[in-house]
């Protein structure tokens, strides 16, 4: 679907903005390293951490993060040493009607998911004032990666200059449509659990990039699988069974025409913990959302 969007007018930007991990379990990390290599795959640009992935703690991430293709983004996350360990933000170009564009994906997190990662010694500072030393004058477009709800994204970007659009993150509900109120910058919100796609298109006018309509489109079985993801989802579903995570994990039609995964029958973990009848989640490959209007920028792609 990502390269379907690709040919409605423009070329695709993918982006992923955290929580690529339920649990900190083995079966989860081992998960992780398979999903950063589906996202690899479908040309991710870049990735803003949420407190989930960064439960699983600075050494693991940073090794992830030599693995994946893209940067991970965090412009107000510090170690404790009070040193950034990943980048601020990171400037792709896109060629748009043969004309090279430039596009700052800026990544932060929000301030209240501090308690979920005090274990880790890792320090969550300002959002907004993250947001407001990072932003490029001489990017094309700009967009912040929130990952936060939309309350929260709005204290952070109220008033801002030069945001085109903000991707937040809902942990408890569906919020696939965008916000657009004076003040503020149009807001997309997120669909849970990877069950939305959709299409956000940004133009270039004489004005300066302009948003459209975001047009989510919901996943079901009926949305063939990528065929370069499908070969690391079934890899992956092989070392799940060969380390005996969990057992009996069958794969119906995983060449196209959207594949069925189950696992059955809860197995022990080798760590010793229990895998309550959970299934090994796919690789995420984003939740794209796009938007439409003027000379489209690369579709945005983007995923919770």
């Amino acid at each position: 679907m990502i390269r379907g969007a690709a040919h409605l007018g423009g070329p695709t930007l993918v982006v992923e903005n955290g929580d690529l991990n339920d649990h900190p379990e083995e079966q989860d990390r081992l998960k992780y390293q398979y999903q950063i290599q589906a996202l690899n795959k479908i040309e991710c640009a870049a990735f803003n951490l949420g407190e989930q992935d960064l439960s699983l703690g600075l050494p693991f991430l940073l090794q992830r993060a030599d693995e994946a293709d893209f940067p991970f983004l965090s412009a107000n996350l510090a170690d404790p040493e009070g040193a950034a360990p990943f980048a601020s933000s990171v400037t792709v170009t896109r060629e748009v009607e043969g004309v090279p564009r430039t596009v700052q994906i800026v990544g932060v997190i929000a301030e209240s998911m501090d308690l979920f990662i005090q274990e880790t010694g890792l320090v969550i500072g300002s959002a907004r004032e993250a947001i407001q030393t990072t932003l490029s004058e001489s990017a094309d477009a700009r967009i912040v990666l929130f990952h936060g709800d939309r309350q929260e994204a709005r204290k952070a970007v109220r008033g801002l200059i030069g945001i085109d659009l903000v991707i937040a993150t809902s942990h408890e509900r569906d919020e696939p449509f965008e916000s657009i109120e004076e003040g503020f910058p149009p807001i997309v919100g997120n669909g849970l659990k990877g069950k939305l796609l959709g299409r956000i298109s940004i133009r270039f006018g004489a004005d300066g990039p302009e948003v459209g309509a975001a047009a989510p489109e919901t996943l079901t079985h009926l949305v063939p699988d990528s065929p370069d993801v499908v070969p690391i989802l079934k890899e992956y579903y092989q070392e799940v069974k060969t380390r005996n995570l969990i057992d009996d994990v069958a794969i119906v039609n995983p060449a196209g025409g959207g594949s069925t995964s189950v696992a059955r029958r809860a197995a022990s973990a080798t760590s010793g913990s229990t895998i309550s009848g959970r299934r090994p989640s796919t690789p995420s490959v984003s939740r794209p959302s796009s938007r439409r209007a003027g000379r489209p920028i690369p579709s945005v792609s983007y995923a919770t």
